[in-house]
């Protein structure tokens, strides 16, 4: 029979083929763009899944739940790996009882990310293999392979994903039901799970010993294929055309834009690029004259074939960006090189000799690689494309119409504080209007920053604020609060909790009260958490209330102590059907001094001359009519 077909994204798919693949535990902390991961896979029966409150949490549990013999999942974003980097290198030790497979879903671009950092490097330093899927199927396919790999060879396996593969929809098949795979029976063994130094010492070899055997899988493996061009009916065509002697080298997303560009070209499809398939890339380079490489950021395989030392060129980042994210004109930008060459018509013992130089040599100076956000030749005479990128007004990210967040850094702009910044929406606060953010680094760092600002330069006491998110706080600012509090810090945290982790599309997280599969459990609040860890000066604040707020913020920053503020308010796109009354600008008595559009609420418009309120964005906080000199905003009248 038939297999169900479906459309799924990347996220969808792995989420389906953790179902299929008789994953029993998955943990996360959310991310863009690995966030549907982990709210697909609760939708599936059988699937203990849960948000933890950060990386490193979420590696523990799926590592636990794998050495109870119970196949387990972890995902997160590519920061997050940073996070979760300490029981992760070490779990390549241990290695593994049922199967524990780790997503790193990366972000070339850094569409929703701080940095744009290559996460393939971790799987060569851990010596932890890597599989990198090309489409949807792969993701459901690679993942059911990844626990086969994981189990055989006693090691996590990583899956890495890009924005692209995460977010992209293509067809999958599915399979009926999930394999009956029963947990696997724990059997203590501390030589093999407790990393006391003489027995890390022993895992050490051995995990030297599987990444041996794991290059000779990766030689054999059938993720690993070599493309023939479907036109050509042997490789005898490939040679008259002078298209053999070009190899290109590819994985995940630019395997796509590779297939596009170069449609007469062999190409080597890297499946499972880490460790480095090389009996396979000698045998495909053998008889050619130029390797092309093809991936976004960092030279990682480009770098791996050049250490073989063939006597072919090889073509990588001499031509293609270092950063951002692909499309398929900046690689076909480097095909119509080629062509420029006559490449295809001389071929390359004939450019040598008319060049007297090596291609690479004849082609620099003449092409700058290009990134996504560049324009490039596949669209310099799309006139019709210009047309319409050049009519599309700019839509800078804004925090929404109503979110309490404004109301807070709206007072630390007119109290002119410098603020220590997180990951979170509130991030966004650094752009204009408000520019009330000095720093962000990373999650939770703010706190930490705060202090050390604190120490160095004692004359900010008084002038400095750090804030972070509930989510983020259980994340990782905990820590940095003890440290605080450790290390007599006097500053005042802004704790912004908004009853969700709203930045990723409101997850749960400890201060709710619910689970990701929705079941009750102990709300934990930040406040409690602070008193417990020994701050003495806590206030719970709604931030609508904005005079109660900046008066609040002032006597706390007079303190020559540590405190702590909980600006506490429900994030405004929790309740969307909430019918309240909204709020209109008085014509007749505004003074048109323009604060309440420096106030920054998208729901606030000057139009024909004249401030007005939009009340299809108005959620009805009520604080611009606050911070209104003159009392012209004002509730609508009923009837």
């Amino acid at each position: 029979m038939e297999k169900e077909k479906a459309i799924l994204t990347g996220n969808e798919a792995l989420a389906r083929g953790a179902y299929e693949a008789g994953v029993k535990v998955a943990s996360a902390y959310p991310g863009t763009p690995s966030t549907e991961i982990l709210e697909n896979i609760s939708k599936y029966s059988g699937i203990y899944s849960q948000w933890s409150v950060n990386e490193k949490v979420a590696m523990e549990v799926a590592s636990g739940a794998s050495i109870a013999g119970a196949r387990s999942l972890v995902a997160m974003k590519h920061v997050g790996l940073n996070v979760a980097a300490d029981p992760f290198m070490t779990l390549a030790y241990t290695g593994v009882n049922a199967g524990l497979v780790v997503v790193s879903a990366d972000d070339p671009g850094m569409h929703s990310s701080q940095n744009e950092q290559d996460n393939r490097y971790y799987s060569m330093m851990a010596k932890i293999p890597m599989f990198e899927p090309a489409d949807s199927q792969e993701c459901k396919d690679f993942l059911k392979e990844a626990f086969k790999i994981s189990e055989q060879f006693d090691i996590p396996v990583m899956l890495r994903t890009t924005t692209r593969i995460s977010h992209s929809r293509s067809v999958v098949n599915l399979e009926d039901e999930p394999e009956i795979i029963k947990n696997k029976p724990y059997i203590k063994d501390p030589k093999k799970y407790v990393m006391i130094p003489a027995y890390a010492q022993i895992r050490h070899k051995d995990l030297l010993e599987r990444w041996q055997r794991l290059k000779d899988y990766s030689n054999k493996s059938p993720l690993n294929l070599i493309i023939y061009p479907e036109h050509c009916s042997d490789i005898t065509e490939l040679e008259e055309k002078n298209y053999s002697s070009i190899g290109i080298i590819a994985s995940g997303t630019c395997f796509q834009f590779a297939m596009e560009a170069f449609p007469s070209v062999p190409i080597l499809k890297l499946g499972m690029p880490s460790p480095l398939p090389e009996v396979i890339i000698r045998d495909f380079l053998k008889d050619k004259d130029i390797a092309v490489i093809i991936e976004e950021l960092s030279p990682f395989i480009q770098d791996q074939v050049s250490s073989l030392n063939l006597e072919i060129e090889i073509i990588g980042k001499e031509f293609f960006p270092e950063n951002g994210e692909f499309n398929p004109g900046v690689v076909e930008d480097l095909y119509r090189k080629f062509e420029d060459l006559n490449y295809f018509k001389k071929g390359y013992e004939n450019i040598k000799k008319e060049t007297n130089n090596g291609l690479i040599s004849s082609l620099i100076g003449k092409y700058t690689p290009k990134t996504f956000f560049e324009d490039n030749n596949a669209l310099k005479n799309i006139e019709e494309v210009k047309n319409i990128i050049s009519s599309i007004p700019p839509r800078p990210p804004v925090l929404c119409a109503g979110c309490s967040h404004r109301a807070v850094f709206n007072t630390l702009k007119k109290l002119k504080l410098t603020v220590m910044g997180d990951i979170g929406c509130y991030t966004l606060a650094v752009l204009p209007p408000l520019n009330s953010m000095d720093t962000t680094l990373c999650m939770g760092a703010g706190i930490g920053q705060a202090l050390g600002a604190q120490k160095a330069d004692p004359s900010l006491t008084g002038k400095l604020v750090s804030v972070i998110g509930d989510s983020t706080f259980f994340h990782s600012g905990i820590t940095s609060l003890i440290d605080n509090v450790f290390n007599k810090g006097t500053g005042l945290v802004l704790i912004l909790d908004n009853r969700i982790t709203a930045m990723t599309g409101h997850q749960t997280n400890p201060g709710i009260g619910r689970t990701l599969m929705d079941d009750a459990t102990t709300a934990i609040m930040p406040e409690n958490i602070a008193a417990a860890v020994g701050v003495k000066n806590i206030r719970v604040i709604n931030p609508y209330d904005i005079k109660k707020l900046e008066k609040a913020v002032k006597e706390e920053l007079a303190r020559n102590e540590l405190s702590v503020i909980v600006c506490r308010q429900d994030c405004v796109l929790l309740n969307k059907n909430k019918k309240t009354a909204g709020y209109l600008i008085d014509q007749q008595t505004c003074k048109k001094c323009g604060l309440c559009i420096k106030f920054g609420c998208p729901a606030i418009e000057f139009k024909a001359e004249k401030y007005s309120i939009n009340n299809t964005m108005c959620n009805s906080c009520g604080v611009c009519s606050t911070i209104c000199p003159s009392k012209s905003i004002k509730l609508e009248k009923n009837g």
